[in-house]
């Protein structure tokens, strides 16, 4: 699917919690610092493949990856990358509250990461 702008009513497949590489516990167990060989390409590339329509980048209480990933779609759309397809990344973050439990933010599609950040 290339087009999004169409009328009507459509199924989307959206993850609603998705950590790029740039969350410290990306790849590993909650609440556990990771280092992980994963770029933030190989993510948006395997997010992709898997027909995700939406993503909200909901790293942990950090901003840091919504940016990258932004940079990352428009670079495959711009190449012409084979694996691409349209895919929205909507900024959020998971955020730590009262007694360790998370919340997520979600933000809309063209909101600033600083916004996210304050």
């Amino acid at each position: 699917m290339t087009d999004f702008d169409f009328p009507g009513a459509r199924w989307w497949k959206v993850d609603f919690h998705g950590h790029t590489p740039s969350s410290f516990d990306f790849g590993g167990l909650e609440g556990q610092d990771t280092r992980t060989e994963v770029t933030h390409r190989q993510w948006v590339l395997a997010y992709m493949t898997a027909g995700i329509d939406a993503v909200v980048i909901a790293d942990h209480n950090s901003h840091a990856g919504i940016d990258t990933i932004r940079s990352e779609i428009d670079s495959l759309r711009t190449e012409g990358h084979p694996g691409f397809r349209e895919m929205r990344a909507l900024p959020g973050v998971e955020i730590t509250v009262h007694g360790g439990n998370h919340l997520i933010a979600v933000f809309e599609e063209d909101t600033a990461s600083e916004v996210v950040n304050g």
